[in-house]
C-alpha cells in the first residue's frame, strides 16, 4: 500500500511513475488534474501553472543523476550539480524542442535517480534563460513551501 503524500521533501523518493505522483499530489496539493496527460511516455514531462500560485511541475527523467546525462538521440539532457541546488537545462540539440515552451514561474521539480525512482529535488526558480540552456536555483527543500 503507497502511504498517502501531505508534502514533499527534498531527497525523499516517490515512485516510478511521473502521472502517478503527479495525480497524488493533485489530490494532496489541488494541482490541476486536467494536466495529468504531460506526465506519461512521450510527453516532455513538464507542465505550467498547475499549482494555485501558477509553479509548473517538471520530472527530469534523464540527468545526470541516474547516469543518463548522454542520451543517444540528445532529446533531453538536465544537469544537476553535486549539491542539488542547481539545475541546468539544455536547449541545444534537442529534437522536437517542447522545453522551449514554458513559464517562467517556480518549478516543482522530481528527478530519476538510479534506483529507477523519481526523487523530489525541491522548488527552483529560473535565474538565467538563454538560447541553449536555463539554469535553475532552488528557492525551497520543501513543498508546500
Amino acid at each position: 500500500m503507497k502511504q498517502k503524500i501531505t508534502e514533499l521533501k527534498r531527497g525523499h523518493a516517490y515512485g516510478k511513475s511521473a502521472q502517478e505522483i503527479y495525480l497524488q499530489c493533485c489530490d494532496a496539493f489541488g494541482w490541476d488534474p486536467e494536466k495529468a496527460k504531460e506526465f506519461t511516455r512521450g510527453h516532455r514531462l513538464y507542465a505550467p501553472e498547475c499549482d494555485f500560485d501558477g509553479n509548473g511541475v517538471w520530472f527530469i527523467c534523464y540527468s545526470n543523476v541516474a547516469n543518463t546525462a548522454a542520451v543517444k538521440d540528445k532529446h533531453v539532457e538536465n544537469f544537476i550539480d553535486n549539491t542539488g541546488n542547481r539545475i541546468t537545462e539544455s536547449l541545444a540539440d534537442i529534437k522536437d524542442n517542447h522545453a522551449k515552451e514554458s513559464n517562467y514561474n517556480n518549478r516543482i521539480v522530481f528527478a530519476k535517480h538510479s534506483d529507477d525512482q523519481y526523487h523530489f529535488c525541491g522548488v527552483f526558480k529560473l535565474v538565467t534563460n538563454e538560447q541553449l540552456y536555463r539554469i535553475h536555483e532552488v528557492v525551497s527543500d520543501n513543498y508546500p513551501m
